[in-house]
């Protein structure tokens, strides 16, 4: 009996180090296993909410611009009636970007919307008012690098920190959609209602979530159930929209339904489950076999409780440079097809 579990122990451990493969994550903005999360909303780029409320748009004061990037997900898949196994848990973490780095990504993708806002004949108007007015006397700045979460699909969730151009010292947050009970949010959208209802100027929010990774997969049962997780750089559709308060005092909302993919290899996936670190391979995308032999439980039939999975993986970014650019790039991207899509409304 003790050789026989052996032996499957050894086929568990060869087959994972036959699992691991190099292939680079699909071109194209909405190529990948991301592109496929939950989408409820049709087959366009994005959806809206009170979609009249953009159009006629040529002026609006700048009330937010925010970058959240992605540093920490939790992912659960597999599981199911039929399985020996519950579902596997997969924590991700991004590390190898500085506050600094955030902040350089953050203003260079601004400064591309301004740029691009003006030329789609959109005009900033001068806040000074808006912060003036009575209501946004209320409302607190917010912190650079504050933390949000984010709802994924299902259960699953990640954790982020937003950033706004280095030169809005009035940093609002009433697009930030992904936090719970925040009083901020309220006083600001009391701000902007009665401001763009008052002076009959909307007032234009934007925020825009970076992720790391393709939500985590698993496969099989018992000794033999795998997980795979994989690098991948987006725009998320996770919280990435246009918010407008139109002069009404009605918010217009434009979503990103599907997210824009960067391709190309960023990040170094490291295995950090058993606590020592041990790099499986410069890949972006991997696959573990045997992860069951590392949970706790017993199989299904034998205790009443199922295996459970539970794996962690450090995303190290291997040159911030490359990184910097891909994120860029694909805030860009963000910037041609909100403000393409602004442009076909108005």
């Amino acid at each position: 009996m003790t050789s026989a579990i052996h032996k499957i122990i050894s086929t568990a451990a060869a087959l994972s180090l036959l699992s691991l493969s190099t292939a680079p994550a699909l071109a194209g903005p909405f190529d990948g296993m991301i592109s496929k999360a939950m989408n409820n909303h049709g087959s366009g780029p994005v959806y809206y909410e009170h979609q009249e409320g953009f159009k006629g748009l040529s002026q609006a004061v700048l009330g937010q611009f925010s970058v959240v990037f992605i540093n920490k997900k939790v992912d659960r898949d597999g599981g199911g009636f039929w399985s020996g196994n519950d579902k596997a848990k997969v924590i991700a973490h991004l590390t190898g970007a500085t506050e600094a780095d955030l902040q350089h990504m953050t203003d260079a993708i601004y400064a591309d919307f301004q740029k691009k806002l003006t030329a789609s004949g959109i005009s900033l108007v001068d806040p000074a008012a808006y912060y003036a007015s009575k209501y946004y006397q209320k409302v607190k700045t917010e912190e650079q690098g504050h933390k949000v979460t984010i709802n994924l699909q299902g259960d699953d969730n990640a954790d982020g920190v937003a950033f706004w151009p280095s030169g809005m010292t009035n940093r609002d947050n009433i697009a930030l959609v992904m936090r719970f009970m925040d009083f901020n949010a309220s006083n600001v959208y009391t701000a902007q209602y009665d401001y763009a209802r008052t002076a009959k100027i909307p007032v234009l929010n934007v925020v825009y979530v970076v992720d790391f990774a393709e939500p985590a997969k698993s496969n099989g049962g018992g000794l033999l159930q795998s997980v795979k997780v994989s690098s991948e750089l987006a725009i998320s559709n996770r919280g990435s929209l246009i918010y407008l308060m139109d002069t009404n005092g009605k918010p217009a909302k434009m979503i990103l339904n599907k997210p824009i993919v960067e391709a190309g290899s960023f990040a170094e996936i490291k295995d950090i489950t058993s606590g020592a670190t041990k790099t499986v391979e410069s890949a972006q995308n991997i696959m573990n076999i045997g992860g069951a032999l590392f949970g706790k439980g017993h199989p299904s039939g034998m205790f009443g409780k199922k295996l459970e999975m539970n794996r962690r993986f450090e995303y190290a970014i291997t040159d911030i440079r490359n990184y910097d650019e891909m994120v860029i790039h694909a805030g860009g991207q963000a910037n041609d097809l909100m403000l393409g899509q602004l442009a076909a409304v108005k």
